[in-house]
């Protein structure tokens, strides 16, 4: 499997996007493709920012000129 990021994905056809991903639309992947693209890819996971506690943010709101 090849990677098109830079390519219209919007604009393809399901028929095409099923083919270039090489996968079974009724029966999905199977365990040795999930394992090659788990190993490929890795897992489909988003790692949180720390963000700024409600203090912070309440403190914040007056930095701003208008308040």
């Amino acid at each position: 499997m090849e990677t098109w990021a830079e390519e219209p994905w919007h604009s393809f056809g399901l028929g095409e996007i099923n083919q270039r991903l090489e996968t079974d639309l009724s029966r999905g992947l199977t365990e040795d493709q999930v394992a090659l693209r788990l190993k490929t890819h890795g897992t489909n996971t988003l790692t949180r920012k720390k963000g700024q506690g409600p203090i912070v943010r309440f403190l914040l709101q007056f930095n701003q000129p208008l308040v």
